[in-house]
């Protein structure tokens, strides 16, 4: 297939994407109609930032690779997990927390939840980790509960 081709599938698999989101959750309209979207220009060694979407927090960032391989639902899922940090501040209050990797996956953590409040699910592995943590009775996905942990 050509290079003009594939984009032009991309490009429609992201608008169908996102016009079924705006059809679910009409209350995200103004986020999901504010998202730009750029194919990732430069190649990742590590294949988990090659694999997923990133963003600036003005532009969502794709590789070819990805897009192919998700579609429907779990392209839903991953464009709302990016709209949802933007949503909870995660972008502007980054810097605020010191280590890197707790912060990363708190951050998520509680992404991850509010995306189950919106009855998307994730993977198995996230959706068992909400399971256990509603089952002991602590419900509390807040960012600096997490942090403090």
């Amino acid at each position: 297939m050509q290079k003009g081709a594939v984009e032009k599938i991309l490009e429609l698999r992201i608008r169908e994407a996102l016009r079924r989101l705006k059809e679910r959750y009409p209350e995200f309209l103004y986020p999901l109609s504010s998202l730009k979207f750029k194919s990732r220009v430069e190649k990742y060694s590590d294949p988990t930032i090659a694999n997923c979407l990133s963003t600036d927090g003005l532009t969502i960032f794709y590789d070819e690779k990805y897009m192919i391989n998700h579609v429907g639902k779990m392209l839903e899922y991953d464009i709302m997990h990016i709209v949802l940090h933007g949503m909870l501040g995660h972008f502007s209050h980054y810097k605020e927390y010191e280590h890197k990797e707790y912060r990363d996956v708190c951050m998520d953590m509680q992404v991850m939840f509010f995306l189950h409040q919106l009855g998307m699910s994730g993977n198995e592995e996230e959706e068992q980790i909400i399971r256990k943590r509603k089952a002991s009775g602590n419900v509390d996905f807040s960012m600096r509960q997490y942090y403090r942990a």
